[in-house]
């Protein structure tokens, strides 16, 4: 749920791909919002990204800025 959230997805969006209720998400967006202090889903992805590097990479973003060249 963390890694939907940083990507930015909005609550509704998240319940629907896990298969749960808005209010859920609301409720686990806010626990992890207050234990990592992370306002934004830009905090949040920062974090992620500190624990694992590759955690936000779907695949569709070139590796390196290079790589179209």
């Amino acid at each position: 749920m963390a890694r939907l959230l940083a990507l930015g997805l909005s609550n509704k969006e998240v319940a629907r791909q896990l298969g749960i209720s808005d209010h859920t998400v609301h409720v686990h967006r806010q626990r992890i919002t207050e234990k990592t202090s992370s306002g934004h889903a830009a905090d949040l992805a920062r974090l992620i990204l500190r624990a694992d590097p590759q955690a936000l990479d779907d695949g569709s973003a070139p590796a390196s800025p290079t790589q179209d060249l």
